[in-house]
């Protein structure tokens, strides 16, 4: 029965390696609500502003670009002004699409930095068509961010805009600590983020433990 444990540690070092590797990746994200590309959601014309809102921007997922969908009809597309704001309607950051850009068949998304970071807290962002050229912002049905609507022109419309959140590059082993804090929201009163982590390390020194005892025992 040695040569079935030494095959389990074999196993379970390969498969710690391979998690370690794709922690040190790297990522732009800070976040997303969640909200998959699937059509046109909302036309606007001239001056006409699309938002989404409400957005709780979790702790430590700062960001300072906003990252959409355009659809131009076929032509050049406009200069469109992007907008983040708290529920007061004061503005926390802002940014522009300048115009030019191809249509959604040509390039999937479009990236707008804004003028500063954006923290946590619950905000809204607004995207604003600046051109006499007509463009359709891209989302999904209203079900997709089920805390979170968009508008048009301040009527509720039954779509989400499609929006990712991003910053600067990061290891994702950097958001382990972010992914315990959100995990601990999903307990017992008497459990804290961390002990996620020490079930994790338990799980995986104590799981091979065990095999290997039940393998000896088969004997």
């Amino acid at each position: 029965m040695r040569r079935p444990a030494i095959v389990v540690v074999v196993v379970v070092g390969a498969s710690l390696l391979a998690i370690l590797a794709l922690s040190l990746r790297t990522t732009s994200l800070a976040f997303t609500i969640g909200v998959n590309v699937a059509g046109p959601v909302a036309t606007l014309q001239r001056g006409d502003q699309t938002c989404q809102r409400p957005i709780d921007v979790p702790t430590h997922a700062a960001f300072d670009r906003v990252v959409f969908s355009v659809g131009t009809f076929g032509r050049e597309g406009p200069p469109l002004a992007v907008t983040v704001q708290d529920l007061s309607g004061r503005v926390l950051g802002s940014g522009a699409l300048r115009g030019g850009y191809p249509d959604i068949g040509q390039q999937q998304s479009h990236t707008v930095q804004l003028s500063r970071p954006v923290g946590q807290g619950r905000v809204a962002v607004c995207i604003r068509n600046k051109s006499a050229r007509r463009v359709a912002i891209y989302g999904n049905v209203d079900a997709a961010a089920r805390t979170s609507s968009a508008f048009t022109n301040g009527r509720r419309l039954p779509f989400d805009l499609a929006l990712v959140f991003e910053r600067d590059r990061r290891t994702k082993l950097s958001l382990v600590p972010n992914i315990l804090e959100r995990a601990s929201l999903f307990r017992f009163p008497w459990m804290s983020a961390w002990t996620y982590l020490i079930l994790f390390v338990a799980l995986v020194v104590g799981g091979p433990l065990l095999i290997v005892r039940a393998l000896r025992s088969a004997r």
